[in-house]
């Protein structure tokens, strides 16, 4: 074990330098923020008050709009307490800005050990929630030491991910014995990290985060729509999908007179498709220029959009599932009774999706022909993909609640005692 953490120690080192020059170049520019990666944050941070601080880090965008309802419920409940934001992604930061503008947001700082015995001194977190599996030996340990309790929340352990941690289960072992509790997102999940090390009686499983967030999502209020033209949302498409779906889009304008398309990129620095229309000659409008004049495709190129579109859409094809990517969100444009179409590399909401499946909520396809065919089928028999689309908004009401339980969690590891195993009390 310690002959592994010394190597780890010693290739922090040798990467440092790298690591710095990455990303510098990644998130450079004003406002980029990159001394925080290591360890140099504002003022304010330093300045907060006595209150007890309650640190969340999410990666990227999927994770942190999947935390926004618990850390707005926290800030009803508790006037008492700071919230600090860590995430690993300028998007991520700039959606977490937008969204909860009133909490503090920070570049989760790199995993070296005195950058993050130096970050954890300025921060002082009584408690650090972890959102799904992003391991950090350093933070871990340091914030173990310093007797800061930790939660990892919606957990997940993809099967990629499980195959590489395996390979170091003696170290991985020794890391989750830091957490506090794993609040797992299903009985696969659960039995992923109990494989990997973590002691069964830490592990927890409840409900998947990801329908609280598209129930809260239903509550929203409805923004001005001044679209007319029937819609269809190809939303966060991969690199490697963008070409046969600039394809079928151009075979539904070609055969239907009354349908417009909404295309969202999943990575905009990636990202290749304005290039591929701008080669097939194919007539598009940057949501960025949009003046809610007329169009025919619309690409998404700021973040946070997306959202508005499946609202107002026909139905919407999710993306990362048509290559091997493990998919993205397919609950969200249920919350507006939208029914999804969704590719056969879903392993990353497997437990999610089949729940969708079983209620004949969404339709599963294995290549772009058969996604080209389902979206004429469905363009011409609306009542099925309005029944489809009620069927999952109506899963996602019997699924709801791992916020409410999520909370309950938090609020025992607030307490001092940490001798005490939570029990669900």
């Amino acid at each position: 074990m310690w002959i592994l953490y010394i190597l780890y120690e010693i290739s922090g080192i040798l990467i440092l330098p790298l690591a710095i020059v990455f990303y510098l170049k990644r998130i450079s520019g004003k406002n980029s923020h990159w001394e925080e990666r290591i360890g140099i944050y504002p003022k304010y941070i330093k300045n907060l008050s006595k209150k007890k601080t309650i640190w969340f880090h999410a990666v990227s965008i999927g994770e942190i709009s999947t935390i926004i309802p618990i850390i707005k419920e926290l800030q009803k409940r508790f006037s008492d307490i700071n919230i600090i934001l860590s995430c690993s992604s300028k998007s991520g930061r700039e959606i977490a800005n937008k969204q909860i503008p009133d909490i503090h947001v920070i570049f989760l700082p790199i995993d070296f050990y005195y950058i993050v015995q130096k970050s954890i001194r300025l921060i002082k977190p009584s408690l650090f929630i972890l959102i799904e599996a992003e391991v950090w030996p350093n933070l871990l340990k340091i914030l173990h030491n310093k007797n800061c309790h930790i939660i990892m929340l919606n957990g997940r352990i993809s099967r990629n991910s499980f195959k590489i941690y395996k390979k170091f289960y003696i170290f991985f072992r020794k890391i989750l014995s830091y957490i506090d509790i794993f609040v797992m997102r299903s009985q696969e999940d659960a039995q992923r990290i109990i494989k990997l090390g973590a002691e069964e009686k830490k592990v927890k499983i409840t409900k998947s985060l990801k329908f609280d967030k598209a129930y809260f999502l239903s509550l929203s209020p409805i923004q001005h729509n001044f679209i007319k033209e029937k819609i269809i949302v190809f939303g966060s498409i991969h690199p490697g999908e963008e070409e046969p779906i600039v394809s079928i889009c151009q075979d539904i304008l070609n055969s239907f007179s009354d349908i417009s398309i909404v295309i969202a990129p999943r990575y905009l620095d990636k990202t290749k498709i304005f290039s591929i229309l701008n080669q097939r000659k194919t007539d598009y409008v940057r949501k960025s220029k949009w003046k809610n004049e007329y169009f025919k495709i619309l690409i998404l190129d700021v973040y946070g959009e997306l959202t508005n579109f499946y609202r107002i859409c026909q139905f919407a094809f999710v993306g990362g599932s048509l290559i091997p990517a493990g998919g993205q969100n397919p609950i969200e444009p249920f919350a507006f009774k939208k029914c999804v179409i969704f590719g056969k590399y879903n392993w990353d909401f497997k437990e999610e999706w089949n729940l969708l499946k079983q209620k004949n909520a969404g339709i599963q396809i294995n290549d772009f022909n058969e996604l080209l065919d389902k979206i004429f089928y469905l363009l011409r028999n609306p009542g099925i993909s309005k029944k489809m689309g009620e069927n999952g908004y109506n899963v996602i009401m019997e699924n709801k609640g791992a916020i409410e339980e999520s909370i309950k969690i938090i609020e025992f590891f607030l307490q001092e005692n940490k001798e005490k195993d939570y029990q669900g009390q």
